[in-house]
């Protein structure tokens, strides 16, 4: 998650419980270790894996409106709408 947020300049919140599901074809383990990053795909928060827990983080989001990743890329400026055509049916 923390490169796809890097990659689109947007905060993620991810929920992820914790425990084992005993399935007709095997078990099903989940770590938890929900998180929450930000658009530079800073860990903003992680969970502990195992464990129950409640967090409220602030979010800046000012930070998710920033598209410049780098001096030389740009977001929005790098997009090409003209190859979109087929894909949105105009």
């Amino acid at each position: 998650m923390l490169t796809r947020c890097l990659e689109n300049s947007v905060f993620a919140v991810t929920a992820n419980r914790f425990g084992s599901d005993i399935r007709p074809r095997g078990t099903v383990t989940y770590t938890g270790q929900s998180q929450i990053v930000a658009p530079k795909g800073e860990l903003v928060y992680r969970a502990k894996s195992e464990a129950g827990e409640f967090y409220i983080a602030g979010i800046e989001v000012k930070k998710a409106r920033y598209e410049l990743m780098n001096q030389r890329n740009e977001l929005l400026e790098d997009r090409c709408p003209e190859y979109y055509t087929d894909i949105i049916g105009k």
